[in-house]
């Protein structure tokens, strides 16, 4: 008999075998969200977009830029809040006072407020110049 057989009989063990086996790593499994979670994110989303469109105007004016491929005509709510009778009218890209603004609306041109009945806004500088000409 040989070593070998030796060591099997007396219940020893191959050297291949001594070594314990490898232990996989756990992989990181992501929780999938509950329903509950989903809805409360889409109503924060619901909630960001609504007040984004109706208090900065910022959604506005964003939706109006890419309809009309560039930098719309602002107008100016006759009236908001406190001061009623304050100047309503519409500015030009680039004048003073072009700012988002709550309840502003967009045109893309000038001709396309004006149809809607807005003037241009007499403290910008077209409304100025035009202001001159009525004046000469």
């Amino acid at each position: 008999m040989g070593k070998k057989e030796e060591k099997k009989r007396e219940g020893g063990v191959n050297k291949k075998q001594t070594k314990p086996p490898k232990q996989e790593t756990p992989k990181k499994q992501f929780l999938k969200p509950s329903k509950k979670t989903l809805l409360l994110i889409a109503i924060a989303l619901i909630f960001l977009i609504l007040i984004d469109t109706f208090i900065t105007g910022i959604g506005k004016f964003a939706y109006n830029t890419v309809r009309c491929g560039r930098v719309p005509v602002e107008t100016i709510p006759k009236g908001i809040f406190i001061v009623p009778d304050t100047r309503s009218g519409y500015i030009l890209p680039g004048d003073n006072g072009y700012r988002l603004g709550i309840g502003n609306d967009y045109y893309c041109t000038q001709e396309e407020a004006e149809v809607k009945g807005i003037r241009v806004d007499p403290l910008t500088k077209e409304g100025l110049r035009q202001d001159a000409e009525r004046t000469r």
